[in-house]
């Protein structure tokens, strides 16, 4: 039996795709819808998109697709049209349940503390005054409660772009102080983007025109770790090295074109004379990026492939034995090269 405090509809409850450095949102929703599409194929699991990777406006929050939890689900889906899975079987299934699929922006789960535990009531009050749903901040969900012998305000910042983590602190302690408390220490409990801690620091410093560029470490981190350039894409081509091969140069080529298209789709999309076709270069825009991914990987796939049908082609036929296993080494590189462009 799946029991437990946290609301649930399945064992895999909830796959969200979050961008970071690099990538965009669109990215992440092409890719919840992928996964969505393959996990009901492959598992007969029933999905539902949500956040930004939802196909209904109902289902943008994943609070909602979780109503009821997976008893509910389980009754309600097949029989209620507001509880059809975007993919796969109307029923769930008898072990994993449902599976929510989503994109969203990165959540900051960050907690303010007031002291002692006579401040708890303060703590709930501060909260009620900093969540959304209270009036509040919006993309702030907040509760006032103890914990270690200490009144904590709990928060999940579920957009730190639109509502900063200092703007969230602030906030906290302004309301704290109009209470007679002053916020003691806080907290960042899990991981947070560094690009939040950036803001936070330039805000309270006031730095003008600062840019994460400046930052000594990122410097240094993109001139040790970055990936290979443009320049050294095409200086391994004009080598003398077998690989990367045209299969390589094709997807590469391919994917610059579906960038070109996501590019075109994103100056559309939004602009008050192209309204009429906006659903349209949105669902081109999600196709794209999709493309994009699909055909970048790709570009490495070929390479590994022509590598893997080199070395069939060494093994030794020294004698029939020998012979028989090359034979059928080289048929499956020769199977698997071609499977990649197909």
């Amino acid at each position: 039996v799946h029991t437990g405090e946290h609301p649930r509809m399945g064992a895999t409850d909830v796959v969200p795709f979050i961008p970071l450095e690099g990538t965009s949102m669109d990215d992440c929703i092409a890719l919840a819808r992928q996964l969505g599409e393959r996990a009901a194929a492959e598992l007969d699991i029933p999905v539902f998109l949500y956040e930004r990777a939802a196909t209904r406006p109902d289902r943008e929050n994943l609070a909602d697709v979780r109503r009821g939890e997976f008893e509910a689900l389980r009754d309600e889906i097949g029989t209620t049209p507001a509880r059809t899975p975007d993919f796969g079987p109307a029923r769930v299934h008898p072990t994993a349940g449902a599976t929510a699929v989503g994109a969203r922006p990165f959540l900051v789960a960050y907690n303010v503390y007031l002291g002692g535990p006579e401040h708890v009531p303060v703590a709930k009050a501060v909260a009620r005054a900093v969540r959304g749903s209270s009036g509040g901040l919006r993309h702030v969900k907040a509760l006032g409660l103890e914990v270690d012998g200490q009144a904590q305000v709990s928060m999940n910042l579920v957009d730190t772009e639109k509502t900063p983590v200092h703007r969230a602190f602030d906030m906290v302690k302004m309301e704290a102080e109009a209470h007679g408390v002053a916020p003691t220490w806080s907290e960042v409990v899990g991981l947070v983007p560094e690009r939040a801690l950036f803001d936070a620091a330039a805000r309270h410093l006031q730095l003008r025109d600062f840019s994460p560029d400046l930052v000594l470490e990122r410097r240094v981190r993109a001139a040790v770790e970055g990936g290979i350039s443009l320049s050294g894409f095409v200086g391994s081509v004009a080598s003398s090295a077998p690989v990367p091969g045209g299969g390589s140069v094709a997807a590469h080529a391919g994917a610059l074109g579906a960038a070109l298209a996501q590019m075109v789709a994103g100056l559309t999309i939004g602009r008050k004379k192209y309204a009429a076709v906006d659903a349209e270069m949105r669902e081109v825009a999600l196709q794209a990026a999709a493309l994009v991914t699909e055909l970048s990987a790709l570009v490495d796939r070929d390479a590994a492939a022509y590598a893997t049908v080199s070395a069939a082609y060494k093994l030794p036929h020294e004698n029939a034995a020998d012979t028989r296993r090359r034979s059928e080494a080289v048929t499956a590189a020769l199977l698997g090269a071609a499977d990649v462009p197909l």
